[in-house]
């Protein structure tokens, strides 16, 4: 694995911190909510505890929705960032990315906005749930997502998800470092229009976000 550029990792003494200090982190992200705090939520939020004293993160997260529920207008400003990626045209039937090299399709960004929906509702409801998966399925045993949803968005991860790690295994294979775009060329006709359903679900998706956070239409 090779080491994150922005220095997300454990040897950085800026993460490795007292209890006390994360909760003055979570306070300040969402208080502040400007677009670095956005983005650093969006990273710590997914936290889980794998091992130690399971409560110190249990309390980390009660702390969480705590400063939450104190701060209505931070919910607007999570959601107006999750909505910045714009699903790919498509020409007679195709997809046509706008990445690099041209015509690519980035499908770390096509992923991005299941993922920031999952998070997004999480932490309207409260919920404890890490795995975007996980956090589907909790918001639909809330009734937050209808079953259709549920499963087109499920199978919408799914396939993004596929194609992103076959095209990595692909780039190891070639001896270059695993990327995440893909051209348009190298998908079977069944994965362009498996891909095209993906776009739709993902454009209602954030419809809903606009309507449900910011009052009107994506």
């Amino acid at each position: 694995y090779p080491y994150c550029p922005g220095e997300v990792m454990a040897q950085n003494p800026k993460w490795c911190r007292p209890l006390s200090v994360w909760q003055s982190y979570f306070t300040q992200w969402i208080q502040r909510a400007e677009p670095q705090e956005l983005l650093e939520l969006s990273i710590f939020f997914d936290f889980r505890p794998i091992a130690g004293e399971v409560e110190l993160a249990q309390e980390l997260r009660r702390h969480v929705h705590s400063v939450l529920k104190e701060t209505p207008g931070f919910l607007p400003h999570f959601a107006q960032s999750s909505l910045q990626f714009r699903p790919p045209v498509r020409l007679f039937g195709r997809v046509v990315g706008s990445g690099e090299p041209a015509g690519a399709l980035n499908l770390k960004d096509a992923l991005m906005p299941i993922v920031c929906f999952a998070r997004l509702y999480a932490l309207r409801q409260g919920l404890s749930e890490t795995h975007t998966l996980d956090r589907l399925e909790a918001l639909s045993d809330q009734g937050v997502l209808g079953e259709r949803s549920l499963e087109e968005t499920a199978a919408a991860y799914e396939l993004l998800m596929r194609l992103r790690l076959t095209q990595q295994v692909r780039d190891i294979d070639a001896g270059q470092p695993p990327g995440n775009s893909v051209s348009h060329r190298r998908l079977a006709h069944h994965e362009e229009a498996a891909l095209n359903q993906s776009f739709a679900q993902i454009s209602a998706l954030q419809k809903r976000i606009s309507h449900d956070f910011l009052g009107g239409t994506a």
